[in-house]
């Protein structure tokens, strides 16, 4: 319990430093919810609706406010492209059992999230995102050989928030 509030307070002040007053509510919501997104991904290789919705609702809301209002929120109609874009290309890829829904999800709330900070930000995510996960494909394959853990599939929404955390960082120190 420690651990997370300590993660949790360390996330919120990485994202005060790189996210405009506009955007902090998605981030708010992701640095409370990472602990137990990837504890629970890594565990049972699901991740539950209870915090990817809201997350995903908060980014949609987020950036309808944004349309509606001068927020200060960096291009709230490309926030919402990009969370539809991802949405429905994530969805294919569920119907090809590439990846998971909850994956979709959470993919769809932190790429509309980026947006809001600052739309290059998601360059660094892709890579930071696809790096961890071959490095998690790698690392099931090689438990999954030597059975120690049998391979269930990857557990991709903690190399998600990876991507999301380490392009806000790159974000609080430019």
């Amino acid at each position: 319990m420690l651990v997370d509030s300590l993660l949790i307070l360390l996330l919120c002040g990485l994202g005060v430093m790189a996210v405009p007053p506009a955007a902090l509510a998605p981030m708010v919501w992701l640095a409370f919810t990472t602990p137990a997104l990837v504890r629970h991904d890594v565990a049972v290789r699901r991740l539950p609706n209870a915090l990817t919705l809201p997350a995903l609702g908060i980014v949609v809301v987020t950036a309808v406010v944004g349309l509606c209002v001068e927020t200060g929120a960096q291009d709230p109609e490309v926030a919402l492209v990009a969370v539809a874009a991802v949405l429905v290309g994530g969805w294919a890829a569920t119907r090809a059992g590439a990846v998971g829904l909850g994956d979709v999800k959470l993919a769809g709330s932190l790429v509309g999230s980026l947006v809001l900070v600052d739309g290059t930000a998601l360059v660094l995510f892709a890579a930071v995102t696809s790096a961890a996960g071959v490095g998690a494909i790698l690392l099931t394959t090689v438990r999954g050989r030597s059975r120690a853990v049998p391979a269930r599939g990857v557990a991709y929404g903690p190399c998600l928030l990876l991507g999301y955390w380490a392009s806000l960082a790159v974000e609080a120190l430019t």
